[in-house]
């Protein structure tokens, strides 16, 4: 997986909660042609194809993306996720550190999400723009916040999740 080095760096990430994939179909499809497969339920095939999706996608999103089945006449939604700066990323993690199991990660990927997110491509409204980091301009966190808080939620938090691994650094991977 490419790794963010400089504020400029970004990566796009998608939703498996998006409404434009056909996961019915898919779960067809897969059932089809895995014997093993058909005695699970449709749902326990789902959560599979979705669990497997995530892991893909973190390796390669083209990749992932590829193997999606889409509904015919959607787009996908596409989130623009980009390098938290530092002083945020120590910010999120202090503030976190306190909470206990659950809220910890639902909170920093809440603000993963909020301070990642540079734009958001295939969404009925169109971000605003708020703030620039550095030269790097990033989607207005009053605007995530209004647009995202009630049932939108869950996938903000699923895309903070990515964002939050996504600009994690292993000592190897900064050496090499």
């Amino acid at each position: 997986m490419f790794k963010p080095l400089q504020l400029s760096d970004s990566v796009t990430a998608i939703s498996v909660q998006d409404p434009a994939i056909d996961w019915d179909r898919m779960v067809i499809d897969t059932k089809a042609a895995d014997e093993k497969l058909r005695g699970l339920t449709d749902g326990e095939v789902r959560q599979q194809l979705m669990l497997g999706h995530g892991a893909e996608s973190r390796d390669s999103l083209s990749t992932a993306i590829g193997k999606l089945l889409i509904k015919p006449g959607e787009t996908l939604t596409r989130f623009t996720v980009g390098v938290i700066p530092s002083d945020e990323m120590v910010r999120i993690s202090d503030d976190c550190a306190p909470m206990a199991g659950k809220a910890r990660h639902t909170e920093r990927a809440w603000r993963s999400f909020l301070a990642s997110v540079r734009d958001i491509d295939g969404m009925g409204d169109k971000p605003t723009r708020g703030r620039t980091v550095q030269g790097v301009e990033y989607i207005d966190i009053d605007w995530l916040k209004k647009t995202f808080v009630r049932g939108l939620r869950d996938v903000a938090i699923e895309i903070g999740m990515y964002a939050w691994l996504w600009n994690q650094l292993t000592e190897d991977e900064v050496k090499n």
